[in-house]
């Protein structure tokens, strides 16, 4: 059948070269424009797919909506059609490459820089999808397609074949109520439970399954079956990030947490948010800047290389700077000042020498009496500051995995509190899927820790 396929003509215009890959909605051929005598990626739809109703309206109205975002994270759509046999295509860019699928299963785990690279490129093409009104309800690693070397690397979002539009004039809605699409690995609790009323931070959620996957180096959650999977994806039950890779910092493995938590409202409230704190919380405070103005290093003597070259736009995970001396400017240029002439035979002559000053030296009980005001004073605002520390720092421990934390009914992130000294009692609030929430009331009078795990039992 390959074959055969591959010997066709679409519409006059595609031939079939070869087969590239095979998903549930179609199967993408390497394919020739024989009027442009140019090479693309073209998707044809299974038939029996086709067949099921609203999939093509579906198809088609993906076809429109992706060709309408300019983006260079999400791979350009340039044509679509119906074949005579009623069979629909959709023709794309042939890229170069493989996908981030097939990069995990060569390198399971990824360094963070390399997988927050990927995922802030990921954002930016979803960004511009959900500003068109697009969700995509599939990413996973084999939507996402990577070329370049690993320091250099370029993703695009793939098939926006289950995508829906939010926001069309007509209204409708082409999903079928009750029914899962997706894959279950990355699909966000509402989703796996059959919810249709999907926007765009159940994207979010599965770019943050992706990249815990790309650090673990294994899916969250896993599972005999289809649906024990769905089970544990709804329950949150997922190891934590940090119990299994030690050299991730605290803050990266709080915004994957909150990328993937169950409840939509406590996660990122967009693909730009979601960027904006991963670069703030792997770019280090000693970057250099992204560019640097004359201005910027005006007065200072010192020249630094300009940013790694980039086509795709800045990055702040890739900046490098070499410091050279400084160069001291000229103050002035004495052009009409006559040299000065040293007569160095002449010896110096010796200065006068001046009588010695008589200081007083105090007295033994005055001395002592200084030294006690001194001590005094000193031991009195050393007390005070050591007392008047206004900030206290609780450390929560053995917190069970999947576990939600709320104090004083605003969710946690981290695991260390930093709070204001003071009398007042703090509630710290505990969600396990569907046990009743716990309550821990503490003070906080002075750093502390408090071990979550003992508490609950």
């Amino acid at each position: 059948m390959a074959a055969m396929d591959e010997a066709r003509v679409l519409d006059g215009r595609y031939r079939l070269v070869r087969e590239i890959a095979a998903g549930g909605m179609g199967v993408v051929h390497e394919a020739e424009h024989l009027g442009l005598r140019k090479r693309v990626a073209l998707k044809l739809l299974k038939r029996e797919v086709a067949d099921v109703p609203g999939v093509a309206a579906r198809f088609e109205r993906e076809a429109r909506a992706t060709s309408l975002l300019d983006n260079p994270h999400v791979v350009r759509v340039t044509d679509f059609g119906r074949t005579a046999e009623g069979e629909l295509y959709l023709v794309m860019d042939l890229l170069e490459g493989r996908s981030l699928g097939g990069l995990l299963t060569e390198t399971p785990r990824l360094a963070p820089d390399r997988a927050i690279a990927l995922v802030d490129q990921v954002l930016a093409g979803l960004a511009a999808a959900h500003d068109a009104g697009l969700v995509h309800r599939d990413l996973k690693p084999d939507n996402v397609f990577v070329s370049g070397a690993a320091r250099s690397e370029h993703a695009r979002i793939l098939d926006f074949g289950i995508a829906a539009a939010r926001s069309e004039q007509d209204g409708t809605k082409l999903t079928v109520v009750g029914s899962v699409m997706g894959t279950p690995a990355y699909m966000s609790p509402e989703q796996a439970s059959g919810r249709v009323d999907l926007d765009g931070r159940t994207d979010l959620y599965a770019v943050g399954a992706i990249l815990y996957e790309m650090l673990a180096g294994c899916p969250a959650y896993g599972g005999d079956n289809y649906n024990q999977i769905l089970h544990a994806v709804v329950q949150g039950a997922r190891p934590p990030l940090d119990s299994l890779r030690d050299d991730l910092p605290t803050s990266l493995c709080g915004i994957v947490d909150r990328a993937m938590s169950t409840h939509a409202s406590e996660r990122y409230a967009s693909a730009a948010a979601f960027r904006s704190a991963l670069r703030s919380a792997h770019e280090p405070p000693y970057s250099l800047p992204a560019r640097l103005d004359v201005t910027d290093l005006k007065g200072s003597g010192v020249q630094r290389d300009p940013v790694e070259a980039n086509p795709w736009g800045p990055s702040p995970h890739k900046r490098t700077g070499r410091v050279t001396s400084p160069i001291e400017p000229a103050l002035y240029v004495a052009e009409d000042v006559a040299p000065l002439e040293l007569d160095r035979s002449a010896a110096a002559p010796t200065p006068p020498a001046l009588p010695p000053v008589e200081r007083p030296f105090p007295s033994t009980p005055l001395l002592v009496a200084c030294i006690a005001v001194v001590l005094g004073v000193g031991g009195f605002f050393g007390w005070r500051a050591f007392m008047g520390k206004s900030e206290v720092t609780i450390d929560l421990t053995n917190v069970p995995p999947g576990a939600r934390l709320s104090l004083d009914g605003t969710p946690l992130i981290g695991r260390r509190l930093v709070l204001p000294r003071g009398g007042v009692e703090r509630v710290l609030r505990v969600d396990r899927g569907h046990d009743a929430p716990h309550t821990i009331k503490f003070a906080t009078s002075d750093d502390s820790t408090i071990d979550v795990g003992a508490a609950l039992r």
